[in-house]
Order: structure tokens, then sequence, then C-alpha cells
């Protein structure tokens, strides 16, 4: 008899279990791929776009201006590339427009569909301002009172996340927009923001043309690339998607093979009989591993393929849809191939060495053992439940779940893994509901806030508070910046409290971090806090007095009188007004406005991107978990062959065996549910920890009792639709399954 015909057979007879193998693995790949492809594929667009645009090392503006002879000697002197920008904000009713000077040297911008623009009355415009306002290439856009025809869209590399102010943590595609006009429609622009931009040849000498820049020209800001929004989040996301598939995708996915391997390995120790026939009519053991290898190789191939298919088929739409924070790209997605290579040899190697490893220990058996199906030592369920006065059914049920431990655990691991991915999904959504509910209240009371282009001192009208702010950077920790606030201490419109919910009182001397800062930064009350002025390159030390609540900012809150000190700045200088109506300013003193109205809708617009795409883990964690807990019981089922034929013999109806022998099982979803709830939530914790800098904030992991009970709604409608389906498998043991049963 040639072994190669019972694959076929094989197949027929578990068609179910194959069928849950393959989707249960394909959909574990495909996650894990989609998030990696969108790691990858922006990874690489990005860094290519940045090189042949010659992307900023940093900006910078000054009081006074450099000359272009004066540019040229900085250049040769410090061996940097350095360049004279500008942009002009054009506002209409419903949007804000910047138009951008065309640089020749750094930051170029590139237009990536249609064409750039010839004459004066045309212009090209960022794709997601367009997008959202359902703008298409030839139609008009209104500007100052001309209408001009969109040409194309662009993009540049220091625009990629299209933020208006560098002080906003999230872009408004329908409120804003870059845009470019020829040089002629430029020059004709009126109110034009100057600033120069800088690439770096030589890094040493960088400091000294900082200091030299802040002596001779007075420097009013500056921004490192690693600091600027627009920039550094678009340089590490993919890295942190890439972060993200390695150490959550990946590990669910090493979670189902070892859950689908455990499963292979029960079935061909189910089979013991089989072998045992087939060890005694002189097959030799290399021979019946390499069967059982084939058998497992056939799961995970199929499944690896089905993955691998899904992904690449996918990958565009997917790595697209994850990508929303930031401008449109022409980037294609491909599934990487050492992504791909770790899907095939992951689920391969478990499932394979799964069944090779059982199948060898029962090998060690004589043929006799095998075929009386005696492959362990019975266990002491039956001592255990014989001498309890208890009906039959639960006596019944008892047995079946302590008969053999490692099955049930197998059950309950299915059960962890489909609780888990709904957790993790629901924990996503409280969590992001919750820091929207929360964090425009930690930002202030005020419905205005002025950032002043230069400090002022005279006093402000009614309903007005005046505060010095100072964006500083840590000195050990790079790529990043906060603010030193410097408040009134009696300030009306921003009120601290400390982690108990206890209201702060500041006083001269105090400094308090906020929450997400603290984070991080990884300080606590008591800690030194080191950090330098990126416009002078003064380095400060502070004792840090406490933590404030504030998941969305990174400040560090002091008096008014002691920033001035600190940074030895006149009195009663001031740079930020807060007020509760809108002011009458000149544009000129005016660096950026935030209302809290817009605050919220930026924080809500990134939220409401990020819940889409937990949508989509949820909807694809419900397949996972209905495969998971189908496969999980189907064994169980399986395995019980024979006690199903001999309770129909002893004339127990159909409802009397589905109730006794599929819900023996029961107790394991409360338990799955106690374990896989907490395992969401650490989840959740562990990537927002990690989404800190590229979110500007840092969310809590919470999840509420409402969703929890979803949770529980879902893992058990999971579970009673895996039961629905078995009740069919239970129906079709026929009653001579106990005959061919031929133990003593």
């Amino acid at each position: 008899m040639k072994l190669n015909r019972r694959y076929k057979h094989n197949l027929k007879h578990n068609l179910s279990f194959y069928l849950a193998t393959v989707v249960l693995t394909a959909v574990s790949i495909f996650l894990f791929l989609s998030i990696l492809t969108t790691g990858t594929g922006l990874d690489g667009y990005v860094t290519d776009f940045a090189q042949r645009h010659n992307m900023e090392d940093a900006q910078f503006s000054t009081l006074m201006p450099i000359e272009k002879a004066e540019r040229k000697d900085l250049e040769k002197k410090y061996d940097l590339t350095l360049e004279e920008t500008g942009y002009v904000d054009v506002e209409e009713k419903d949007y804000t427009v910047r138009v951008l000077k065309r640089n020749q040297k750094i930051d170029t911008y590139e237009v990536f569909e249609g064409k750039d623009v010839v004459d004066d009355d045309e212009i090209v415009v960022s794709k997601g301002f367009a997008q959202a306002n359902d703008l298409a290439i030839g139609d008009k856009l209104k500007l100052d009172g001309k209408q001009y025809t969109i040409t194309g869209f662009m993009l540049r590399p220091d625009y990629i996340n299209c933020l208006e102010n560098l002080t906003d943590a999230y872009r408004n595609n329908e409120g804003f927009a870059v845009a470019a006009v020829s040089d002629d429609t430029y020059d004709k622009l009126e109110d034009e923001t100057v600033y120069y931009t800088v690439v770096y040849h030589d890094s040493a000498k960088e400091k000294q043309f900082r200091k030299k820049v802040n002596k001779d020209y007075t420097m009013l800001q500056y921004t490192d690339a690693s600091v600027n929004p627009r920039i550094e989040a678009v340089q590490n996301n993919p890295k942190t998607y890439m972060m993200m598939s390695y150490m959550m995708m990946c590990l669910m996915m090493v979670i189902v093979s070892i859950l689908v391997a455990a499963i292979l390995s029960r079935k061909v120790k189910s089979e013991c009989k089989i072998i045992g026939t087939l060890k005694a009519l002189g097959y030799r053991k290399g021979e019946l591993t390499r069967h059982y290898a084939t058998m497992a190789l056939i799961a995970s191939i199929t499944g690896t393929v089905v993955g691998l298919i899904m992904a690449a088929v996918g990958a565009q739409s997917m790595a697209e849809y994850y990508a929303v924070d930031y401008e449109p790209m022409p980037i294609h997605y491909a599934v990487p191939l050492y992504g791909a290579a770790i899907c095939i040899v992951l689920p391969t190697l478990f499932y394979v060495v799964s069944a090779i490893l059982t199948t060898k220990r029962l090998l060690r058996r004589n043929a006799v053992d095998l075929l009386n199906a005696s492959t362990s030592k019975k266990g002491g369920s039956k001592a255990f439940a014989s001498n309890r006065t208890m009906k039959f059914k639960w006596k019944f049920r008892l047995r079946t779940l302590l008969s053999n431990k490692a099955r049930a655990l197998v059950v309950l691991i299915g059960l962890v893994v489909g609780g888990y991915i709904m957790a993790m999904g629901l924990t996503f959504f409280d969590s992001c509901d919750n820091f929207v509910n929360n964090s425009v209240n930690s930002i202030g009371s005020f419905s205005y806030r002025y950032y002043l282009t230069s400090y002022e001192t005279k006093e402000q009208g009614k309903g007005c508070e005046t505060y010095i702010n100072e964006s500083l950077q840590p000195k050990d920790i790079e790529n990043s910046q906060f603010s030193l606030s410097g408040l009134q201490k009696d300030s009306k419109y921003i009120t601290l409290t400390d982690l108990d919910g206890k209201k702060v009182t500041l006083k001269d001397g105090d400094y308090y971090l906020t929450e997400m800062a603290a984070k991080v930064y990884g300080l606590s009350a008591g800690d030194k806090f080191t950090f330098y002025s990126p416009i002078t390159m003064d380095e400060y030390t502070v004792k840090i007095t406490g933590i404030v609540e504030d998941c969305a900012q990174k400040t560090l809150y002091t008096t008014g009188k002691t920033v001035r000190d600190l940074m030895e700045l006149d009195d009663d200088v001031y740079n930020v007004i807060l007020s509760d109506h809108k002011l009458k300013l000149k544009d000129s003193e005016v660096a950026v406005t935030n209302t809290k109205e817009s605050v919220q809708d930026q924080i809500q617009s990134v939220i409401d991107d990020l819940q889409q795409i937990i949508v989509v883990m949820i909807l694809l964690g419900a397949v996972l978990c209905v495969a998971a807990v189908y496969l999980t019981v189907n064994m169980m089922v399986e395995e019980n062959g024979n006690t199903i034929s001999m309770l129909k013999i002893f004339g127990y109806r159909k409802g009397e065996i589905n109730s006794m022998v599929l819900s023996a099982n029961h107790i394991l979803v409360p338990i799955s549910l106690v374990i896989s709830i907490p395992l969401g939530i650490l989840a959740g914790d562990l990537f927002y920890t990690m989404m800190i800098d590229n979110l500007s904030a840092y969310i809590e992991a919470v999840i509420s009792v409402k969703s929890s009970v979803l949770c529980a709604a879902l893992v058990v409608v999971s579970y009673i639709i895996s039961l629905t389906l078995l009740k069919r498998k239970v129906f079709r043991v026929n009653m001579v399954e106990c005959l061919k049963d031929n133990r003593a």
C-alpha cells in the first residue's frame, strides 16, 4: 500500500480542520505582512525622496537678514549649504493656502501627478487638501481674489506631514494646503515669511556655525529636522510600523503557529492505531515520519500561500489605508522578500517539527501498544469523580475536561487568542475616545492662544493672560523637543493637577513635568533634568518637583519669574497670550494662533484615522477568533468520537449528547476572558508607548466596562458559532465507532 494514497482521504475526512488551519495561518500572515509592507514601503520612499530633493538638516530665522554674499562666506567657512527661502499664507474663508517659494538647492518640490506650473495663473497643490475638498487637476482654486488652475499635485520633503504650524499635533487636510506658483506670481504676493534652511556637510562645525549666526544676526528660532514634526514623524513612523509588525503581529503569528502545531500534534497522536498498523506491516520509522510531516506541510504551505496571495493583492490598498497620516505619496508597496520568507519559515517550522516530534515519540512504542491506543498514562479524573454524588452529565463533563489536561490547555489557548485580538482592538478604541475627552481639558480652558514673534512687555486687556514659552531640547535624548512654560502663579486658563488629582500651586523655583514628557524622557519627581537652548546652545539643569496630568504635551511648567531668571531675560517679558476672545493683532506680531476647537479637531482627525485601522483589526480578529475556537473545539469532538458513539448506543438523544460533549469546555470561556482582556490592555499600552513621538501624545491604554462586556460577548458568540458548526459533526459520528476500539 502506498502511503501517498492517504493524503486525499485524510484531506477529505478532515476538511474542516484544514480549512480552519488555512484561515488562521492566512489571516495572521496577512496582518503581519500588511503592516510590515507599509513600514518598508514608507521607509524606502521617504529616504530616497529626502536624498533626491536635498532635505534640510535644520531651519532657522534671524532678526537681521543674512545677505547673499554673507551666505556664501558661511557656506565656505563651515562646509554647508545655506539657502534663503520663505512662504506666503493666503487665507480664504474656509481654508489657508501656504504658497511656498520655489527653492533651488534645499527642499525642492516634486510634481508627482500632472505637470508643473508654467503660466502665472497656474498652481500646484498638496494632494491631501485636493482630495479632502474634491478638487481635481484642471479645477480652479481661489486665492486672494484670483482664480488659479490646478495643474498638478506636489510633494516637498519638509511638508510630507503637512502641518500648518510646528506646534500642531495633527494636520488639517480640509483647511490647510501647501502650493507653488510661478516665480513672477510669487513675487507679487505680500507678507512673505522669510527663513533659512541648512544642510551640514561637516557635523563637527555645526555648533560653531549656530553660535556664529546667533552672535552676528540674532537667531530667533532654530528647528532641527530631527524635532521638526513635519519631517521627524515621517522619518520615524515607518520604523514604528516595522517594530509593531515584529513585536505584535509577528508575535500573534507565532502564537497562532504554536496553537495549530499543538493541534496537529494531537491529530497525529489520534492516529496512533493507524501508525501501529503501518508499523506492524513493516513501514520504516523514516517513512512514517516523512508521511506525517508531509501532512503538516500541506496545512502549512496552503495557509502560507493563501496568506501571501492576500498580502500581495491587498498590500497597496492596506498600506495606503495605514499611511493616512501623511500626504498621499506615489509609493508602489510590495511585500518584502524577507517578510515573505519569515511567513514561509515560521508556520512550516512549527507545524512540521511538531508533527515529526509527535510521530517519533509514538514510534518509540511497540506496535501492540499503538494498536491498543495506549499512548499515555490515564489521568486521575475517573478516580476524582467516581465517588462524587453528582448527576451523570456533570460527572461526564468533569471527566471530559480533566481526563486530558493538555487538550483543555490547547482549547484555552484558542479562546485566549481570539479574546486577546478582540480586547486589543477594543482597547485601542476606548483609549482613543478617552484621550479625546480628556486631552483638550488638560491643555487649558482658554479659547485662543497666540504665540508671538518676539518678546513683549505691554499689558493686555480684559480676558487676557500672558506667559513666557521657550522651545528647548533634552541634552542626552536625540530627536526630541519640549516647551518650558513660565505661567502666572494665579493662572485662570491653565490649571495644573498632579497624578493624584490634586491642584498644584506654582511657586518660584518649582518645575512640574507633564505626564507625557515624563513617559518620553523617563523622569520622575526628584530627578534632575538637563536641557539646552537650540538657539544659544546654553545648557541648564533643574530638579523636577512633580508630575502633572497632561498626556498631550511635552511641557515643563514653572513660574514666569523662574524662566526669566533661568534664561537671563528682562523682567515681565512674555511671548504667549491666552484669551477667552479673539484679539486684533497684526500678522507680523503673531507666529502661531491656536484655538481650543482647532486643537480638538486635530486630535479627533488623527484618532478617526487610527480608529479606521482598528476596525479592520477587529474584523480580522473576529475571523481569527471563530477559526481558533472552531479548530480547538473540533479537536475535542474528534477525540471524543468513541464516547459520542457509546452515548448514542445507550439511547441518549442528540440534544443531550450535544449538551454533555460540547459544553464540557464552557468553564474555559470565562477563564480565557480573565487572561485575554488584561493581555489586550497590555498590548495597547505597549503600542501607545512606542507611538508617543509619532502621535505627539501619550494615550493611556484603557478599556471600558461596556467594551469588556462586548469583548466577552464577541468571544461567547464566536464560541457558540463554533459549537453550532460542530453539532453537525457530533451528529455524524457513527454508532459503530466504539466497536472499532479494540482495547481490553
